[in-house]
């Protein structure tokens, strides 16, 4: 049975809150293949996922905060790729049959058991959140995403396509910023605006 995050509210990723498109939005750490596969096996899962059903449409979704933390380019593209590999697999494993394929499909919604060919597709998104725009090393890109996203496209080719989901697959690497211009379910902590309290009456004096 899969576990749906409240969509009532905003789900904190350190830097990051996700709000739940719809009802059926979830994260694989919540799932009943986190102690074995991630914890044990070490695994890598994608921090939240959810489907578009007006675009047919499975997505995942990885964000990081690299506002304060130093980033290293290298790094990050790998991390990225084995993030991506590992939750390709996982759900491969329900495509194709594979032993761990029942348990799997247990803890993802009923638009996720079918392996998606074009449509319904399947969406990798990786977000970072950039320094602040007055830091003094920030330019419009300063982490140069473009040139990034090429990098892990091109080392996920291969694996994509031996899983026959080329046609399907799109992933995507980009910053906070243009993840808000794309409408991604997701805020930064400091974008995220509470509702504000209601003004107290004020009693006049008394002489």
């Amino acid at each position: 049975m899969p576990v749906f995050l409240d969509p009532a509210k905003n789900h904190i990723e350190p830097g990051f809150l996700f709000n739940p498109p719809h009802e059926h939005a979830f994260r694989l750490s919540d799932s009943a293949l986190a102690d074995t596969l991630f914890k044990r096996f070490g695994v890598h899962e994608m921090d939240f996922a959810w489907w578009d059903e007006p675009a047919q449409t499975m997505n995942l979704l990885e964000v990081k905060d690299y506002s304060t933390a130093p980033f290293v380019a290298e790094h990050y593209v790998n991390e990225c790729a084995q993030k991506a590999t590992d939750c390709l697999l996982l759900l491969a494993s329900m495509w194709y049959g594979l032993p761990y394929g029942p348990s799997v499909s247990e803890c993802v919604p009923d638009e996720w058991h079918t392996r998606p060919v074009a449509p319904p597709r399947l969406h990798l998104f990786f977000v970072l959140k950039e320094p602040p725009s007055a830091d003094a090393r920030a330019t419009k890109d300063p982490f140069g995403m473009s040139a990034l996203e090429d990098k892990v496209r091109n080392r996920m080719r291969g694996r994509i396509e031996l899983l026959k989901l080329t046609p399907a697959t799109k992933l995507f690497l980009m910053n906070h910023r243009i993840a808000a211009g794309r409408l991604l379910p997701i805020t930064t902590e400091e974008d995220f605006v509470r509702e504000p309290e209601p003004a107290r009456t004020k009693h006049p004096r008394k002489r």
